[in-house]
């Protein structure tokens, strides 16, 4: 039997693309012809699964709808997406015919979306998924979600899920990293009676490590999201919108938190290549950076659809400090972050191999900054009933943010922080100066010319 080939990879790839695209297109031309003009759903399982057209102009969960710049976010976007899948095919085994499937699948999917956005300015859904029985799961989801009906997709979208679920197998169950030797149980036992830091929270079963910054500060921005949304609709915003808000911050905190990062340790990257630069998995963001960089997207997003900024950013302020809370938990699992040696009855010692230095009491900076961020969020939700105006809430984060992070800077001692000043001010004290300078002005601009509570 023949050695599997390249050339017998691609085909398999190209086979099934230019198959789920043909199948795409057929059904959403059926569509067009059949169901367009019908006044009703054709019902296919009672309660549960129906056809009918719609047509949706943002992505996913009619994210970015109705914003003047998605449609050129959509093709840079598939552009990128595209070229990331044919760089994976190419990656992997000859004889993987199992990850060549699932490209395949997302391939084809990400292109017939593509052809609808080229052609209509939008995409043609028509698999209509909802609950309407029973009735206590109907009203379950309906208090829990905000509504029992799954938003309509299409075949392309269809290929795109089964692709990504097949690469989740794949990863948490069939694909095997290479094995680790254990460390002697006296070395780890020596570790856990320094501090109880758990840099890595869990293993999965093909050996994968889940590292607890990752998975709390996730947590935390999950549960933020969901809490914003949920709040948001009481002032008749729209959830949709604030998932629109949360894919953008999380993208800007991303970027911006690395690209600081780089900036600030551009010694270490002199020379490399953008790709190393803007790697994620080797470590390495900074918060103010990605701060930044989330609040512009999100103020020009508010901007495009008119969405009350001042009664959306009162929403959000109070879940920045909860999104801290739980990263700042993260970096003490981790062990980064780390204050001062300190004689203080509440330093903590961390073990070999946490990113801190071993065996020394240090300030636990990182739990400072838990406390004063509850205090924060605290006070935050305490202030909601007595806004004059909206939007205030915001700069007032601002100011005790900025605040409280400077006078913490004076304790930590990573060398991670980068200077503004070499040994004076600190690159977080110099930006939270600059944060309380413009909370300031805009509370001040605000109790002026903000709109009335």
């Amino acid at each position: 039997m023949s050695e599997p080939t390249a050339k017998a990879k691609y085909r398999l790839f190209a086979i099934i693309a230019v198959v789920g695209i043909l199948l795409d297109q057929v059904t959403k031309f059926w569509v067009m012809d059949n169901i367009r003009h019908r006044a009703e759903e054709i019902v296919i399982i009672e309660g549960l699964f129906s056809l009918v057209h719609t047509t949706n102009t943002g992505a996913a969960f009619g994210m970015l709808a109705g914003v003047s710049w998605a449609m050129l976010f959509f093709y840079g976007f598939t552009a990128i997406a595209v070229g990331v899948l044919i760089k994976m095919l190419m990656e992997i085994p000859h004889d993987d015919r199992y990850q060549t499937w699932a490209l395949g699948f997302i391939t084809s999917g990400a292109i017939g979306n593509f052809i609808d956005r080229v052609h209509k300015q939008g995409v043609t859904d028509f698999l209509h998924v909802y609950v309407d029985k029973p009735e206590g799961l109907k009203n379950w989801l309906i208090s829990t979600l905000g509504t029992n009906v799954w938003p309509s997709f299409n075949v392309a979208d269809s290929a795109i899920c089964v692709g990504l679920c097949m690469f989740v197998i794949h990863f948490l169950f069939l694909e095997k990293d290479e094995e680790v030797e254990p460390e002697p149980a006296d070395e780890l036992l020596d570790d856990a009676q320094a501090c109880g830091v758990h840099p890595v929270l869990f293993t999965l079963p093909n050996g994968v490590e889940i590292h607890t910054y990752g998975f709390l500060a996730c947590g935390g921005y999950l549960i933020a999201v969901f809490s914003i949304a949920s709040l948001a609709e009481r002032d008749g915003i729209d959830r949709g919108r604030v998932y629109d808000l949360a894919i953008l911050s999380m993208v800007g905190i991303v970027l911006g938190g690395r690209l600081e990062y780089v900036r600030t340790h551009w010694a270490d990257f002199q020379g490399q290549s953008i790709g190393s630069m803007l790697n994620i998995r080797d470590g390495g963001a900074v918060f103010y950076g990605g701060l930044i960089s989330a609040t512009l997207l999100c103020v020009v997003y508010l901007r495009q659809t008119r969405v009350p900024m001042g009664r959306m950013v009162d929403r959000i302020a109070p879940f920045i400090c909860l999104a801290s809370i739980f990263g700042r938990l993260g970096c003490f699992a981790s062990g980064c972050c780390y204050g001062r040696p300190a004689s203080v009855p509440w330093a903590v010692t961390f073990p070999e191999g946490s990113l801190a230095p071993a065996g020394i009491p240090l300030h636990p900076t990182q739990l400072y900054e838990v406390g004063y961020s509850l205090l924060l969020g605290a006070f935050l939700l305490a202030w909601m009933s007595r806004r004059k105006v909206y939007g205030e809430l915001l700069p007032l984060w601002g100011m005790g943010y900025g605040t409280f992070r400077y006078i913490n800077e004076f304790i930590r001692d990573d060398a991670e922080r980068g200077w503004a000043v070499e040994g004076v001010l600190t690159n977080a004290q110099a930006t939270g100066l600059v944060l309380i300078t413009i909370s300031v002005v805009a509370f001040r601009t605000l109790r002026r010319r903000g709109e009335p509570v």
